[in-house]
């Protein structure tokens, strides 16, 4: 059995020689990241080469000794229950014929009656043919197993990644490729804003809850279920590090702001290798030195571009704020909860505007800078706050939202005045510009976080 290219000629060019000029064109200009350990999970874009194609290669570009890829994509065109597994044949693209590896798919199709045999179902569904140019490109000698995944439940996220697990247990050398475009709208702006917040449930490993999301349109990824089993599944087999590589949308792509706009990302899900703190003192010393000479400059009416960081951690998207203090004033605090800038770039920003734009206070003076201390605090993803007692005062901060009203505190602003967790919240109302106990009513979105915290004091 053979599944010819559907979409050659559309997604991506169906002439050979055409799509390895496009190929090497697009992994020229994508960004060689570095990641911590083999890749063992990849959220990769599914749409035309010529909008997510620079996204997708940069994914690829990771992935090294790999010999078996399981490939989950969403099912755009036919409805079903379950997990359909095409397990026997081969795939044909322009670039020539790639095997299924049949005994991992028998294997896979024997872990849970989630998993069906049933190869129909891949005929006329883009989601997977799409990357497997992408795969030739970068690996030698590998072999695929494609599975599509119809209704994306909370229940088929469980069973399907419970027999992943069975079956890759005992396996090496092989990556799980979850299919997956983001936001699908006419708003750039609520774009980059519901991309930042699903990207954020990824990043913190949050599997079903990503479905959830998504079910309730807070979050949106026509792939929610394929990345929540991917996730699922190596969290039972690694401790893992999960890291944003690339990320735009069409909008940015081509340039046009009006229209229909869709985000794309890609994330490599690694095993967690690093026991030692989130930040070492060099990074930490980087960025310290960076957010002093934003703020020399800014105070000073100069422009100001950061040094290229020292490490990769240091160049991937985070939310993080820059407390200033003047002899233990506080004279400005501004940051960024949603992680869409690099921390490097980030921390430059909000520096700067902490001592020139925060509203509560007059702008630094260029007198006041030797007196100056600099505190960071580097953020970790939003998550959803569902039952007030999951919040531990000093351990988290809090983000409320009700309407066009948002208000955030740092997890160490309650330690220095004391509050408990029900000050905690009414104080986060209060900087919301709501009523306190706000929090408590419906229709309230109430997140927490956590912040790797340092200052000029420690270093």
């Amino acid at each position: 059995m053979r599944r010819y290219p559907v979409f050659a000629g559309s997604f991506y060019p169906a002439d050979r020689e055409e799509l390895l000029r496009m190929l090497e064109g697009l992994f020229k200009k994508a960004e060689d990241r570095k990641v911590d350990g083999e890749v063992r999970g990849l959220v990769s874009p599914h749409a035309g080469y010529i909008y997510s194609g620079i996204i997708a290669a940069t994914g690829y570009k990771t992935l090294k000794k790999v010999k078996k890829v399981v490939l989950i994509g969403p099912s755009h065109q036919v409805p079903f229950t379950g997990m359909a597994v095409y397990d026997r044949g081969s795939w044909i693209t322009p670039l020539g014929e790639v095997e299924i590896d049949e005994e991992l798919a028998r294997k896979i199709v024997d872990s849970s009656p989630i998993f069906l045999s049933d190869p129909e179902v891949h005929s006329n569904e883009h989601s997977i043919e799409v990357q497997l140019p992408f795969l030739q490109y970068v690996l030698d000698e590998f072999k695929i197993v494609p599975v599509m995944m119809g209704f994306q439940d909370e229940t088929t996220v469980v069973e399907a990644s419970n027999g992943l697990f069975k079956v890759l247990k005992d396996e090496k050398d092989f990556v799980v490729v979850a299919s997956s475009d983001l936001y699908h709208g006419y708003s750039v702006e609520e774009c980059e804003k519901t991309d930042a917040y699903t990207v954020g449930l990824i990043l913190a490993g949050k599997d079903t809850e990503l479905v959830r999301e998504s079910d309730a349109g807070r979050a949106m990824a026509c792939g929610a279920g394929p990345i929540a089993t991917m996730l699922a599944t190596l969290k039972k087999l690694y401790r893992v590090n999960i890291q944003l590589l690339a990320y735009t949308n069409s909008a940015k792509v081509t340039g046009t702001f009006s229209g229909y706009v869709v985000g794309y990302a890609s994330i490599a899900v690694t095993e967690q290798t690093d026991d030692g703190e989130y930040l070492t003192r060099e990074e930490k010393e980087y960025l310290i030195k960076v957010a002093k000479e934003a703020v020399y400059n800014k105070i000073r009416g100069r422009e100001y571009s950061p040094p290229p960081p020292p490490t990769e951690k240091l160049a991937q998207p985070s939310g993080v704020f820059v407390t200033l203090k003047n002899n233990g004033r506080l004279r400005g605090c501004i940051g960024y909860v949603i992680p869409v800038h690099p921390l490097y770039i980030a921390t430059a920003q909000v520096a700067g505007d902490a001592a020139v734009n925060d509203p509560r206070f007059s702008p630094v003076t260029p007198e006041e800078f030797d007196h100056l201390e600099f505190e960071i605090s580097v953020l970790t993803p939003l998550e959803p706050v569902k039952d007030v007692n999951e919040i531990e005062v000093g351990k988290h901060g809090l983000l409320i939202r009700s309407g066009y009203f948002q208000g955030v505190l740092l997890p160490q602003v309650p330690v220095e005045y004391g509050w408990d967790r029900y000050e905690f919240l009414d104080n986060t109302c209060l900087k919301a510009g709501l009523q306190p106990g706000c929090w408590k009513e419906p229709g309230v979105e109430i997140y927490k976080f956590s912040a790797y915290v340092f200052s000029d004091r420690d270093l």
